[in-house]
């Protein structure tokens, strides 16, 4: 993703995220010797494109909340935002997205290949009622959204709760550019109900994005 493109699609998730949640979006390029001593540690052992991931994601999140963060893994190996903070950072193929936001209850992003959803995960990704609802038009591409809301859900909800979710443990409905998702099992308060996000599609990849309100 070239550097207009990443800023341009940096800016529309932003805007669909709204004030005061902003993101950054870029490419993952083989180096990592921009990380802190401290972030080294924790992938010093891992494979080269780990390490460009992870990079990566600190890099984009030095943009945003300056030169001086030092972004370390808690031991469930999510970001250890500042006080005051949260974020979500998320990699597919070459593109990194990172969003943060002060005073924001909880923030979740995803990227993905826009590449439908292979039928032999269907069963571990999607619900009976939300194949059902699909059809069979455009089930692959319409299932990799529905992959890409949970994973920004997961996401936004873990550093409130602590809690594992799979797949099918949430349902998705997909909506014009956007979705709701319910969990279907037992949650801690915070996170019942009905939450809605949005899809944005950018030089062939899909970002999902949404914020837990009060």
């Amino acid at each position: 993703m070239v550097p207009a493109v990443a800023a341009a699609t940096a800016d529309a998730l932003a805007r669909r995220f709204g004030a005061p949640v902003r993101v950054a979006v870029g490419p993952i390029v083989e180096r990592d010797d921009d990380l802190h001593p401290d972030e080294r540690r924790f992938v010093d052992r891992a494979r080269p494109k780990r390490r460009y991931d992870f990079a990566a994601g600190r890099r984009l999140a030095r943009s945003l909340l300056g030169a001086s963060l030092v972004l370390l893994p808690d031991e469930d190996r999510a970001p250890r935002w500042p006080e005051g903070i949260d974020g979500s950072i998320a990699h597919s193929g070459t593109v990194c997205v990172v969003a943060v936001g002060e005073g924001v209850r909880g923030i979740g992003v995803d990227v993905e290949i826009d590449t439908p959803l292979k039928p032999e995960t269907e069963s571990m990704i999607l619900r009976p009622s939300e194949i059902a609802a699909l059809g069979e038009g455009d089930r692959g591409a319409s299932g990799k959204l529905i992959f890409c809301a949970k994973e920004a859900f997961f996401k936004a909800q873990w550093p409130m709760t602590k809690r594992w979710l799979d797949f099918v443990d949430a349902e998705v409905r997909l909506e014009d550019g956007g979705f709701t998702i319910t969990p279907v099992v037992d949650v801690p308060p915070a996170i019942e109900g009905t939450h809605e996000g949005f899809f944005l599609r950018a030089d062939g990849y899909v970002f999902a994005g949404l914020r837990l309100e009060p």
